[in-house]
């Protein structure tokens, strides 16, 4: 199924950018970067926590999160989507730490890609286990360097990366 694409530039923008296959020029590098994270999560991401084939299609006129930025440091890549959500991938045993702001919750997938769920409220109250306090721990740095460059760039409202740190340090310290 080829579908259409809609670039958004970092104001806000939407932009038609034609298919995976029939692209502007000027969006070669953009798409070419869309192929590689849509393979590379089919070949390894692909339903952790769940059965293979078991994906929802969107509905056409649902407003799908976006990713806004990524980056990639020495021990994971960092991917955060227009809706707030943010996901570290760790590189050395593929854990996955996923943070939603909107849901006030925390999903961790494991090694073994065994995936839970829990609400900061929870863990702020019990606490959790030292090897997800240790990559929330490295999360919420990420979650303040982006706000920090958001900060620089004179972002727009939209950009505002909404968070809570100070539950998050809470539930990091009682591991």
């Amino acid at each position: 199924m080829n579908r259409n694409l809609q670039y958004i530039t970092r104001e806000g923008q939407e932009e038609p950018c034609g298919t995976l296959t029939n692209f502007l020029e000027k969006h070669k590098k953009k798409v070419t970067l869309l192929q590689y994270f849509r393979n590379y999560m089919s070949e390894h991401l692909l339903k952790a926590g769940g059965p293979r084939g078991t994906a929802v299609e969107a509905n056409e006129v649902s407003r799908l999160p976006y990713l806004r930025t990524w980056y990639r440091t020495r021990r994971a890549i960092v991917l955060h989507l227009s809706n707030g959500i943010l996901q570290v991938n760790f590189f050395q045993d593929h854990t996955k730490v996923i943070l939603s702001p909107c849901m006030a919750a925390i999903t961790y997938i494991n090694e073994k890609r065994n995936a839970r769920t829990f609400s900061f409220k929870s863990m702020e109250k019990h606490g959790c286990c030292r090897e997800l306090a240790k990559r929330m721990s490295y999360a919420l740095d990420r979650v303040e360097e982006l706000r920090t460059t958001l900060r620089n760039h004179h972002p727009t409202q939209r950009d505002i990366v909404k968070s809570r740190p100070e539950q998050m340090q809470a539930i990091g310290n009682k591991a």
